[in-house]
């Protein structure tokens, strides 16, 4: 009998538990907790914003039940024209403030996008912690004798990448002037390859500029193709689109051994004395330096460089001068209404080399970068395979 009690207070309790379940479940959907109701994403329209349309806004997305913002500004030619509130000035983070408090007092949660418009940059972010690609120049000298001469750096093209601005509307000078006046370039390696090796070696296709740009055209998704094919981004990965290597053509490999370093060799302003073995060869200086990316959408006065993603100084630097005065101006609201940092589409396209790649490369790869820089050129090395491999690597 005692057994036969506790068995159906089980399934009594069962019962009113499932009673209790059903009744939260309905209870919750008509009435659900602010943690699963919707948010939003936020525009501010270059400037035109103010407090009472701050709270006019927020009021009015919680009283239909949003209870988050994903915040955003944007601004160029598709875009109003500029507001009464200049992005970045301290009226405009009165207005950001204003917002957070508000957002606190009708209990809503904010995410902060991470720069204006879609990128992570702006007129803070100098030629030298922007985003860096790998550029290179060629000598060509003859051997059997000491060979001294200045070796040219790599021509820099400093034009900005397409900038979108209103009409009428011009780039901020603190950018400008800093593309002027940084020289963003700085040394890898410089070394020297018999020239009749170089000639006879396969190039990888992604260096055909012209063949491999007109191919890469009509690929759906790619970009910056008309700049530099081997960087086009698929959103999937370096090099994932370009044709294998072809060792079919009488052509061959660069032999490791044949390429001599001669960085050290260098001075800093580029003269280089070298006692050069016999016959022809080819000089590589190579470096990297800013590939002048530029952010956008952004409100114009603070559209700049974007930051260098592969490098701490660069994303530190854009969240000192970007992030930092805003969370801090929050203060206890930081944690609580000012929740996360947003980070949108990606717009920034390639980068390939940033300060302490190599020892980066090394450390996560497991061996010298070094002897296959040639490669960065355009000129396969070692074995067509271990070419492939490297690029992966890479």
């Amino acid at each position: 009998m005692k057994k036969k009690i506790q068995m159906l207070f089980f399934i009594n309790c069962i019962f009113i538990n499932l009673s209790i379940s059903a009744q939260t479940l309905e209870e919750s959907f008509l009435n659900p907790a602010d943690s699963v109701k919707p948010w939003v994403f936020w525009f501010w329209i270059n400037g035109n914003i103010s407090q009472e349309g701050i709270t006019k806004d927020l009021e009015a997305m919680k009283e239909v039940g949003i209870n988050g913002v994903i915040w955003m500004e944007v601004s160029g030619p598709w875009w109003a024209p500029q507001g009464q509130v200049v992005a970045g000035s301290d009226e405009w983070h009165e207005a950001m403030q204003w917002a957070i408090s508000e957002l606190d007092r009708l209990d809503m949660e904010m995410a902060l996008s991470v720069d204006f418009g879609y990128g992570s940059g702006g007129p803070h972010i100098t030629p030298d912690i922007s985003m860096q690609e790998i550029v290179w120049s060629k000598t060509k000298v003859k051997g059997g004798k000491t060979v001294e001469l200045m070796v040219e750096k790599p021509e820099i093209d400093k034009t900005l990448e397409p900038v979108w601005l209103r009409p009428g509307e011009e780039m901020n000078p603190a950018v400008t002037d800093a593309v002027e006046a940084i020289d963003s370039y700085r040394d890898i390696a410089l070394y020297a390859v018999p020239t009749a090796s170089l000639q006879q070696s396969s190039i990888i296709p992604g260096y055909q500029k012209e063949e491999i740009a007109a191919k890469l055209r009509n690929v759906p998704g790619l970009r910056n193709v008309e700049k530099d094919p081997l960087m086009a981004f698929d959103g999937r990965g370096w090099k994932t689109h370009l044709p294998p290597l072809d060792f079919n053509t009488g052509l061959s490999a660069l032999n490791k051994d044949e390429v001599i370093y001669l960085t050290e060799q260098m001075e800093e302003n580029g003269n280089l004395a070298w006692d050069a073995p016999q016959g022809d060869w080819t000089i590589f200086r190579m470096g990297y330096a800013s590939n002048y990316h530029i952010t956008r959408p952004s409100p114009y006065l603070a559209v700049g460089l974007e930051s260098d993603r592969l490098h701490p100084r660069g994303i530190e630097t854009h969240f000192e001068h970007r992030l930092k005065p805003i969370i801090e101006a929050a203060g206890d609201k930081a944690g609580r209404t000012l929740k996360y940092i947003h980070i949108d589409s990606w717009e920034a396209g390639g980068q390939n080399w940033s300060k302490g790649f190599a020892e980066e490369f090394k450390k996560r790869r497991g061996y010298d970068i070094t002897p296959w820089l040639p490669v960065l050129t355009g000129h396969a090395v070692d074995t067509q395979i271990m070419t492939e491999r490297f690029l992966w690597d890479m």
